[in-house]
């Protein structure tokens, strides 16, 4: 079993080496993922460049530090983009753990939920924790995960989650 942790950089890199075309190779034994982000465009596409590359993907674990709340089009039609490019493959993927800091950055928070609930036909564990800002009020909280419990799924066996906030 082949597992890694680490932080923006590498993830940087493979988003250069992507838009380059594509990695020269993959992640054949990588089966457990963790790594921080900022949900910048960049980081986006080297996640789903490591998704496309790591065909045995068991567990991934994303924690999001901070990341844009941008609604614009741009945002929409890049995550659109990212929606399209990982249909095309078949996830692996059975666990995924995500840790978002703040809900304030609910839209791309819910994007990522959505770009692994979409294409994961064997996810069969999605753990969510959605750190709150005190400024957000509870109901804002609340319809945060209504949101992400609407969201379709490839896997009807998958149970999404959430842990209490520290």
């Amino acid at each position: 079993m082949v597992s890694c942790a680490f932080d923006v950089d590498p993830i940087l890199t493979l988003s250069k080496i992507n838009s380059r075309g594509g990695l020269p190779c993959s992640f054949d034994n990588l089966m457990t993922l963790e790594f921080h982000t900022k949900m910048t465009k960049d980081e986006i596409t080297g996640i789903t460049c490591l998704l496309r590359s790591s065909p045995i993907l068991h567990t991934i674990t994303i924690s999001v530090n901070s990341c844009s709340n941008n609604k614009n089009e741009s945002w929409k039609d890049y995550w659109k983009y990212q929606f399209q490019n990982l249909k095309l493959i078949e996830l692996h993927l059975k666990v995924a753990r995500i840790d978002v800091q703040d809900t304030k950055m609910h839209y791309n928070a819910l994007n990522l939920v959505k770009l692994l609930l979409g294409p994961g036909q064997a996810l069969q564990e999605m753990t969510l924790t959605l750190r709150s800002n005190p400024m957000v009020p509870p109901l804002q909280q609340r319809r945060i995960r209504s949101q992400i419990m609407k969201i379709v799924r490839a896997s009807c066996n998958v149970i999404v989650s959430f842990l209490p906030q520290d």
